[in-house]
């Protein structure tokens, strides 16, 4: 993947950069392997500046965000891989990441209310205990 980007970064509308940004959150990081999580969200936003369009690069970043506790940002990430066009010769693959955004946009609204019902309950159970 990196002699591909090296030779031709647009190769594919950027689909080596979501591959790479995905090995690299996906990966544990030093010593036991290569992950890093600064390396991956530069590859996505380079993959999304190439193609801002693309199913895998919107919902992988969401995935990525989602998985770094960023609900906010990861639910526009996933609208807009369930809002675009499957591509014909690859409608199978994107139907089933499509699938996929709308489970992981369910989850990211969840969430949010989670997170907000727990700074309620903790401003709450503070000002209680004064």
């Amino acid at each position: 993947m990196q002699k591909v980007i090296e030779l031709n970064p647009k190769t594919a509308n950027g689909s080596a950069y979501v591959t790479l940004a995905t090995l690299y959150y996906m990966s544990p990081d030093w010593p036991i392997a290569f992950g890093s999580d600064e390396r991956a969200e530069q590859m996505f936003k380079e993959a999304l500046s190439i193609n801002p369009n693309s199913i895998d690069a919107n919902y992988f970043y969401g995935d990525f965000l989602l998985d770094n506790n960023q609900p906010n940002k990861a639910q526009k990430y996933f609208e807009k891989a369930v809002s675009l066009p499957s591509r014909q010769e690859q409608r199978f693959a994107d139907d089933q990441l499509k699938a996929e955004a709308k489970k992981a946009l369910s989850s990211a609204k969840n969430r949010k209310i989670t997170g907000i019902k727990s700074a309620f309950l903790a401003l709450f159970n503070s000002a209680s205990l004064k």
